[in-house]
């Protein structure tokens, strides 16, 4: 995984970082619902040994940037990650001889860093002051620089988007390909907000690829920009972009909604003239159907025609709205040889009267 991670153009030591410190995260989240109580400090360990100073495991930027993600990351991912932390394995360990997480006993993590073995602890604090920086692949600069270009009072802080009025943008890849000529990436574009209705955070993922990893961590950007990135600035900023939005109002007997709709997104393929209307249509109804909170809430559509059949996905707030997805799988589109793929997001926002 090392050279996975070098070949995609990040430096060593944030190599051995990332994997150091990401395994730890997953696995104390994991081990926090067991009554475990881990040890708060860590030392580095290389071939010559372990290093003479232990460090604050919370004053890692990585550490608490992949903890908070823990939290939100499914069984099946959340898995995959924690199993190569040593403290799961220990806690594994201890209960095939009977004894509970409770009965580990704290003590400091040693993770191999070589590259610590020679600093202290006031060395490494002033790096990671200088450095606050989680941003490998620089997707979250990207995110604060458009934000300002669209009118948007925003600063990086070297991991996330933040915008004056209070909402956080932030971007977290997934490598899922990296060969010498392809590299293919999912990207998880997060936007938080008091304003939003629980979970209170959009997730918007797009799939990158390209000759290398550069050219994927665009494409993914580049969808987000051409889907959902306009429709939220509309609604959260009041930056209300005729070209690349419409507004439509909703009466229903739960309520009214303004409607703000982003443009529909081609995959795959070229354009593809396909009538929106009947997906319209199911949408307005299963709002009006649908006893809403009065918050800001989302929907995402994805319809698809790779293999039969097709693919249909429809989300309210993140997660999977039946009805409606039941509704898009019967979406008749127009029949072609190749592959091609459809995406619309919008957002409702609720009318006082």
């Amino acid at each position: 995984m090392h050279a996975t991670l070098t070949a995609a153009g990040v430096s060593s030591e944030l190599a051995l970082e990332l994997l150091a410190f990401v395994p730890l995260a997953f696995g104390r989240h994991l081990l926090a619902r067991t009554g475990a109580k881990p040890g708060p400090t860590y030392r580095p360990h290389a071939r010559e040994g372990v290093g003479p100073h232990a460090f604050p495991i919370d004053d890692e930027p990585l550490y608490r940037a992949a903890y908070d993600r823990a939290s939100y990351s499914d069984r099946d991912r959340h898995w995959k990650v924690a199993r190569w932390s040593a403290e799961v394995d220990a806690s594994s360990a201890a209960g095939r001889t009977g004894k509970g997480p409770e009965d580990l006993v704290e003590s400091v993590v040693l993770l191999w860093l070589p590259h610590l073995m020679t600093i202290g602890p006031d060395a490494r604090a002033r790096v990671l002051r200088e450095r606050k920086d989680v941003d490998v692949y620089g997707l979250n600069a990207m995110l604060a620089r458009s934000l300002v270009g669209h009118g948007v009072r925003a600063r990086f802080d070297g991991a996330r988007a933040i915008a004056d009025s209070g909402e956080v943008w932030e971007a977290i890849v997934f490598p899922r390909v990296v060969e010498p000529a392809y590299c293919a990436i999912q990207v998880d574009f997060l936007v938080r907000s008091p304003r939003l209705a629980a979970p209170h955070r959009v997730n918007e993922s797009f799939v990158g690829e390209g000759p290398d990893m550069r050219a994927a961590v665009a494409q993914a950007f580049e969808k987000l920009s051409r889907a959902s990135f306009h429709p939220i600035l509309a609604v959260l900023h009041d930056h209300d972009d005729e070209t690349q939005v419409s507004w439509e109002h909703w009466h229903g007997p739960h309520g009214c909604w303004r409607v703000c709709l982003g443009p529909v997104l081609h995959l795959w393929s070229p354009q593809t003239q396909t009538d929106l209307a009947p997906l319209l249509d199911w949408i307005e109804t299963r709002v009006r159907e649908t006893s809403l909170t009065r918050e800001v809430h989302w929907v995402r559509v994805f319809r698809a025609q790779r293999d039969a059949p097709m693919i249909s996905e429809a989300l309210l707030d993140n997660e999977t709205w039946p009805a409606l997805q039941d509704d898009v799988a019967r979406w008749e589109l127009p029949p072609r040889d190749d592959a091609y793929a459809l995406r619309l997001f919008l957002m409702l926002v609720p009318e006082s009267h």
